[in-house]
C-alpha cells in the first residue's frame, strides 16, 4: 500500500454522479454544478446536498424551497464546467450554454432535456451552519433516448471521471 493525501479523499469518498442543479422562484432561474451530495432514505427518496449560502441557486432554492436534481452523461462534462464558471446572477445559463429545458410537473425549475436522470425536489430541511440542505425527491425522469448512460463523476480540483460498466450481480445473492 502507498500513503494517500488526505487532500484526496473527499474526492474518492464523495465521487458519485455529478449533479446539475435547476433552480426557480418563478421569475429567475438558474443552474448550478453540485458534487456534493448523499442519499439518506430510500422511501420517499430523501438526498442531501452541500449548496453554499453565497451561490445563486441557494438563493432561488430557499424561496422556492425546490429545485431539480439532473444528472449529465460523461459526454455533458464540458457543460458541467462551463455552468460551475459563471455566476446566474450576471446571466441566464440556460440561454448562455444553450441548455435544452422541459417544464417540471412539481417544480418552478425546469427539468434539463438531455441529462440521463431528473428529480424533482422539494425541500425538507436546510441545515444553515453546514450548508446542507435536505430534499426529497417527489418526481423522477429518465432520459431513455440517451444511448450513452455513463455518468459523471468529480474526484475532486480538474479531476473527472466517467463511470464505467454496469454490473448485475444477482447471480450471487441468496435465492429467497
Amino acid at each position: 500500500m502507498n500513503a494517500l493525501p488526505l487532500s484526496r479523499v473527499s474526492g474518492i469518498v464523495g465521487a458519485g454522479p455529478l449533479f446539475l442543479v435547476s433552480t426557480s422562484d418563478g421569475v429567475r432561474r438558474d443552474v448550478m454544478t453540485l458534487a456534493w451530495h448523499t442519499m439518506h432514505d430510500f422511501s420517499p427518496p430523501l438526498v442531501g446536498i452541500v449548496m453554499g449560502a453565497d451561490h445563486f441557486s441557494r438563493e432561488l432554492l430557499e424561496k422556492s424551497l425546490s429545485c431539480v436534481l439532473a444528472i449529465p452523461g460523461a459526454d455533458l462534462a464540458p457543460l458541467a464546467v462551463k455552468i460551475g464558471t459563471v455566476s446566474g446572477r450576471t446571466c441566464d445559463k440556460f440561454e448562455k450554454f444553450g441548455i435544452a429545458t422541459q417544464a417540471a410537473e412539481t417544480v418552478p425549475a425546469p427539468l434539463m432535456a438531455d441529462c440521463l436522470v431528473n428529480l424533482e425536489c422539494r425541500v425538507v430541511e436546510i441545515l444553515a451552519k453546514y450548508e446542507y440542505v435536505i430534499l426529497e425527491v417527489v418526481r423522477a425522469w429518465e432520459n431513455t433516448d440517451r444511448a450513452d448512460r455513463r455518468s459523471l463523476h468529480h474526484m475532486g480540483g480538474t479531476r473527472f471521471f466517467a463511470s464505467g460498466e454496469e454490473m448485475d450481480l444477482a447471480a450471487l445473492y441468496p435465492k429467497k
